[in-house]
């Protein structure tokens, strides 16, 4: 199973090739996204929950 590390390696993401791999997508909306420090964000029907791994990787105070 294919896995990538993210967040200084504080997380990693394992994905089977058959079904939401990581795409470009996913790593621009969440640049895109500017949460502030402990806001509590939802990531619904956005596969498989990449969005909120890269929001926690990028500020640990959110909440999900």
């Amino acid at each position: 199973m294919p896995c990538e590390k993210i967040g200084g390696g504080r997380f990693s993401y394992e994905y089977d090739g058959r079904v939401f791999a990581p795409s470009t997508d996913s790593f621009l909306l969440a640049s895109f996204a500017k949460p502030r420090r402990g806001d509590a964000v939802a990531d619904l029907g956005a596969g498989a929950g990449l969005l909120s791994l890269l929001l926690a990787a990028r500020d640990i105070s959110l909440r999900f």
